[in-house]
This record gives C-alpha cells, sequence and structure tokens, in this order.
C-alpha cells in the first residue's frame, strides 16, 4: 500500500482527496497539510510515496514544493491537482507523474494511484513522470539526482545545502548559485532588484525570473549587508540601485522596486532614504 501526502491551502479541497483516496485500497496512510511549509515537516518526519500538490498556495507553491523533491535521492512521486491548467508544462519539467485538474475525476485520480502503486510495487523509487504530451517517460523509472537540494520550475538554490553560495560578497561579478530543475545557473547578486520572503525560504527576483533560495532572508540580509542590499521590511530585502521611488500608498510607506510596490517598515523608512542617498553619491548603502 502506498502512503500519501495531500497538500492544499483549501480544506473542502483537502476533504474530497482524503475522501477518495479513503476509497481505494491501494492506498494505505493519507495525511494533508495546507501550506507548503507545513508539507515539506511532513516530509521529513513521514516515509511518503506520493505527493498530491495543488499550485496556488500562501508561501511556497506547489511548484516550489516540487522543485524542493526533485533533488531528493529517492523523491517521492508528484500530482498536481489545480484548477489551473496554465502550469502543465512546468509540472512535467518537474518530472510530476499526472496533472489533474480539479474538480478532480475519481478515475483519473484512480489512474495516477495505479501508476504510483506499480512503481513502488517493484522499486524504491516514484513512478515515471509523463511527458508534457502525457507518454509515460522512456526509463520507466523516476530520476534520482543525488542529495537532497532543493530546486524548482523557476530556481531554487542549491548553494546552500554545501555552504555559502559561491562568490557570496560585495566584490566585482558577486554571485549566487541556483538550480533550475537539474542545471546549475549563476544568477549576480547585481542583477537581483528584491528578495521576498516565502516562509522559510526566500525568492530572488531578477529581469529574468524568480529563483526560490533555501536560505531564510535575515540570514541573505546577514550575508550581503555589504553587497548593496538594505532590509526595507520584515518580508523584504532590496537591493539599493535597484529603488525607483520611496512614496505612500495609502498613507503607508512603500519602495518601488521593479514595477513592484514593496512595503517600507516605518522604523527602516529614514535608513532607506539616506541609503539611496549614499547610492546616489556613489558611496554605496
Amino acid at each position: 500500500m502506498i502512503s500519501v501526502l495531500v497538500v492544499d491551502d483549501e480544506l473542502p479541497a483537502l476533504q474530497e482527496l482524503r475522501y477518495l483516496l479513503g476509497r481505494d485500497s491501494r492506498v494505505g496512510q493519507v495525511i494533508t497539510a495546507q501550506t507548503g511549509e507545513e508539507a515539506l515537516r511532513l516530509l521529513r518526519e513521514n516515509h511518503v510515496d506520493l505527493v498530491l500538490l495543488d499550485i496556488h498556495m500562501p508561501g511556497l507553491s506547489g511548484l516550489d514544493i516540487a522543485g524542493v523533491l526533485a533533488r531528493f535521492a529517492a523523491p517521492p512521486a508528484v500530482v498536481f491537482v489545480t484548477a489551473d491548467e496554465r502550469h502543465a508544462v512546468e509540472a512535467y519539467e518537474l518530472a510530476a507523474v499526472d496533472y489533474l485538474l480539479k474538480p478532480v475525476r475519481p478515475q483519473r485520480l484512480a489512474e495516477a494511484i495505479r501508476r504510483v502503486a506499480d512503481a513502488v510495487g517493484d522499486s524504491p523509487h516514484a513512478a515515471a513522470p509523463l511527458a508534457p504530451g502525457g507518454k509515460q517517460a522512456a526509463s520507466g523509472k523516476a530520476t534520482t539526482p543525488g542529495d537532497p537540494v532543493p530546486a524548482n520550475a523557476t530556481g531554487t538554490s542549491n548553494a546552500t545545502e554545501s555552504g555559502p553560495p559561491a562568490h557570496d560578497g560585495a566584490e566585482a561579478g558577486a554571485a549566487i548559485v541556483v538550480g533550475v530543475g537539474n542545471a546549475s545557473v549563476r544568477v549576480r547578486l547585481a542583477e537581483i532588484t528584491h528578495v521576498t520572503a516565502a516562509g522559510d525560504y526566500a525568492r530572488l527576483h531578477t529581469a529574468r525570473g524568480s529563483f526560490l533560495e533555501r536560505t531564510p532572508l535575515t540570514e541573505l540580509e546577514r550575508r550581503w549587508a555589504h553587497s548593496g542590499f538594505i532590509r526595507v521590511h520584515r518580508s523584504a530585502l532590496v537591493r539599493v540601485s535597484a529603488i525607483d521611488s520611496v512614496h505612500r500608498v495609502e498613507g503607508l510607506p512603500m519602495v518601488r522596486v521593479a514595477g513592484a510596490d514593496l512595503p517600507v517598515a516605518r522604523r527602516a523608512l529614514s535608513r532607506v532614504r539616506a541609503s539611496m542617498e549614499r547610492d546616489a553619491r556613489g558611496v554605496g548603502a
């Protein structure tokens, strides 16, 4: 029998999937989580053969979680269960076994369970993913790309698993190495406009996309204190030279960075303005 973790921030969706799974004789333990952070904690504490993932959730998204799992030595199978059909290609790039649209048809869920149950029956690894066209991958088995270093469709740092990021400092060309799928990509600190909190992780924002970093915002603030970054809020770290303006929205202080308005803690407001002035004079933040 297979063990299943269901992750969805909507309680009715969790209850419906748990009910359907309970009717399948191939399914044993079913545990649930309503946030990505809770899901990762449960995965550390429990053996799980299959993870059913919603995509749109507060904090870590389903794609983020799948990216972390994709680099586990023996990852559980992943099936996305979502109302959004736009992310199917990204899901299959992350080696998802299946992509089910809500409302879930019991027959489609049963087929996904069958593939995972068959794989678990003769292999310690998860079921082989489907290709974007719906065909099973040629290998017939899931890949196991090494140590459990996180990665995701938009990128997750793999530097933090083995120590500080490469070239983490204020010198020219300072960069961090992130994982995108099974590849490693160098992201220069100079191209990061801002960093936002994502639970215990942080999301790096650049002109070419965002990358999930498995390091808390507070730690990045410490590492990059002399690299031109400033903490403007408990949820945001900003490269000073990327700030376009400081203004107010409905009376609340904000900084405009790369077209986005980010909140500024009132106690940080004077420090942000002073840093902008030093940066404009070429003194540094």
